[in-house]
């Protein structure tokens, strides 16, 4: 309830489905961050919808879209959804990576996605990070980023945005350049002594 404001404007969500991206909330708050102002943001693997429901809020969006392939999300961002009052500027897609989204484009993508891409590196960083389901932190061969990384023109309008929370050593921004070329790097923000960081990309 304090995320977004106090009371008015509740998320909901349950153990299981917290992903980090709280984390990136409170982080991007302390920091006193300022995002590229937008009028329509996608959060890539949504989980509760912390991230995009956090910037809606605070920079008064009239479109949100939220994509996640677990089933389990859609009841409490319905929740959360029905509580704020959203019901006309949220829309949710059960969807592995785009290969279900129908929607339109949007100016900036977030995401905190898995940050693993192998089973030794999932045994072996799992207790470091926030959540150690394979479901969360595990992206074999980077499937999910290339997914979505290499489709951006589908998805993104002209010169748009890409908002990532990742791990350090196991998805460095090299690695994300390397997936799509035509990204640039525009920001870089340090989460020590956490093993992860932010950074912000346009399409060029």
């Amino acid at each position: 309830k304090s995320l977004l404001g106090g009371e008015k404007f509740p998320i909901y969500y349950t153990p299981e489905l917290n992903g980090g991206g709280l984390f990136w909330c409170n982080q991007l708050t302390r920091k006193k961050y300022s995002l590229p102002k937008v009028n329509s943001v996608m959060e890539m693997g949504c989980g509760p919808g912390f991230m995009g429901f956090y910037i809606k809020y605070h920079q008064n969006l009239k479109k949100l879209v939220l994509i996640d392939i677990y089933e389990p999300v859609t009841e409490v961002i319905n929740k959360t959804i029905e509580e704020c009052g959203w019901e006309d500027e949220v829309e949710l897609y059960i969807s592995d990576g785009l290969n279900d989204y129908t929607g339109d484009k949007v100016d900036m993508i977030v995401s905190n996605p898995p940050h693993l891409t192998s089973h030794e590196d999932f045994e072996h960083f799992k207790n470091e990070q926030i959540g150690a389901s394979k479901r969360i932190l595990l992206d074999d061969g980077l499937s999910l980023h290339k997914n979505f990384l290499q489709n951006l023109n589908d998805v993104l309008n002209p010169k748009g945005y890409v908002f990532l929370l990742e791990n350090k050593i196991a998805i460095p921004p090299e690695t994300i350049l390397e997936i799509n070329p035509k990204l640039k790097i525009i920001d870089y923000i340090d989460h020590s002594p956490n093993m992860v960081y932010s950074a912000l990309y346009q399409l060029t």
